[in-house]
This record gives structure tokens, sequence and C-alpha cells, in this order.
């Protein structure tokens, strides 16, 4: 992300690229950040994970997994649209400390833990209970444990990655922040999923040791 700042300001032949990326975002609107959030992160994702961890073995259960992320991280691609509009409109556009300082800790310390993660990790809560609304309503039954131990959590490892991100981010044009947004969310989906070995293929790796 460093380097595309500097290709953004300093490397005029990267313009060409920066232009169509913009262009892409304010004539879809909406909707390409719905089809571009959900694409690049809810599906890309899971084809690395599935290529990464289970030698691409395409089940019914992968690509339901590959819809669900399609529909979650598109509608945070929506909200993360809309958000950045209103981070203009506070803050203003520019790149000075100050400006770059209130949007960075409205994201991380009011966008980010109150709205955008319990959104995903209650997405994802649901889908673990089977999409049962009154299991995830148990689970979620003391607020205070439900917060610390599942949402906190994610929380933290967030900030390690998001905090400098976001500052990175915010010192590109509005009409910018979003697809790049997007290129970040990927690559943090990404890292997880190559730091995080799942279950299922942990296993799928013992059977075939044994075998």
């Amino acid at each position: 992300m460093g380097g595309l700042v500097v290709s953004y300001f300093w490397l005029p032949t990267a313009r060409p690229v920066f232009g169509v990326l913009t262009d892409w975002n304010v004539h879809g609107g909406l909707l390409f950040s719905f089809v571009a959030m959900g694409i690049t992160v809810g599906g890309l994702t899971e084809i690395f994970t599935v290529y990464l961890h289970k030698n691409g073995r395409w089940t019914s259960e992968d690509l339901a997994n590959m819809s669900f992320n399609f529909a979650v991280f598109g509608l945070l691609g929506v909200m993360n649209s809309v958000f950045y509009q209103m981070q203009a409109h506070w803050f203003g556009s520019g790149r000075s400390p100050g400006v770059l300082a209130g949007k960075t800790l409205v994201d991380q310390f009011l966008y980010t833990p109150f709205l955008s993660n319990p959104m995903q990790t209650l997405a994802f809560l649901w889908k673990s209970e089977q999409f049962s609304f009154r299991r995830t309503v148990e689970k979620m039954r003391q607020f205070r444990q439900f917060y610390v131990l599942t949402v906190l959590p994610v929380l933290v490892s967030n900030w390690l990655f998001w905090i400098p991100m976001v500052v990175l981010i915010y010192c590109f044009p509005t009409s910018l922040q979003l697809p790049l947004g997007i290129l970040a969310c990927a690559i943090w989906s990404m890292l997880l999923t190559a730091l995080v070995e799942p279950a299922d293929a942990r296993g799928t790796s013992t059977e075939e040791l044994s075998d």
C-alpha cells in the first residue's frame, strides 16, 4: 500500500491505472462497491483457501462458503463506501496530519469496533450456528462475554494491520479509497488464510498422511 501511495503521487505512468479505478468507483456507485468487495474478498479468498489447504478439491460446501462470503463482504463494501463519503464530509479530503488522524481514529475506534467488526462476527456466528437465529441469540445472550471472547480478539488483531493501513488509504482521494480499501481487505483475508489452516484441512492432511 505504501508503494501505491508513492506510485500515485510520484509516478506519472501509474496514473491511468488509478484513473480506471476512480471511474469504476464513481460511475459504478454502490453496485460497484457490493460486487467488487464481494468478488475480491469473498470470492478470491475462498479460491485461495481451496487451492492452498485442499489442493484445489472443490466441494458444495466451498461453493456455499463462497456465496455467503460474497454476500457478507459485498454488504461490507457498501457500508465502507458510505462511510468513506461521510468521513470526507466530516473531515474534508485533505492529507494533513490532523485530517488523517481524525479519520483513522473514527475508523478504527468507532466504526470498526461498533459496526463493521460486530457485523462480520455476527454474520459468521450465524453461519456457524447453521443459520439458526435462536442459537445465535443464545450465544449472544451474555453480551459482555460474547464481546470479550469473540469480538475483541478479532478487533485487536485487526488493529495491528489496519491502523497503519487506513492511514495510507486516507492519503488517497475519496474516490480511490474504496478500491484500495478492497485491495487491502483482500490482502488481509488471504494473509489470515495462509496463516490459519482450517480444521477440516488439517483433518484431511492427517488422513492422507496415515494412508
